[in-house]
């Protein structure tokens, strides 16, 4: 499992990318919207989402500060 605390500022966007596997979003600070094909959901402080495989954007609405937790497959380097 990987851990990684990711500043994005308001009205930035993070596109879509491969997934390895898992991924989780915990909204710290600030607002923001995750798209995943014709679902849209927005955050606010505390709220997280589990991220599909297949997604995307991540937008800020606000300036935010996310926590991003992703599970490894495989054999770790």
């Amino acid at each position: 499992m990987r851990q990684t605390l990711v500043g994005v500022a308001a009205g930035h966007a993070l596109e879509e990318h491969e997934n390895t596997g898992e991924v989780t979003l915990h909204l710290i600070r600030g607002r923001a919207r995750v798209i995943a094909g014709s679902h849209t959901a927005e955050l606010a402080p505390s709220d997280y989402v589990v991220i599909p495989l297949e997604w995307d954007s991540f937008e800020a609405l606000e300036d935010t500060v996310v926590l991003l937790t992703a599970t490894i497959r495989g054999t770790p380097d």
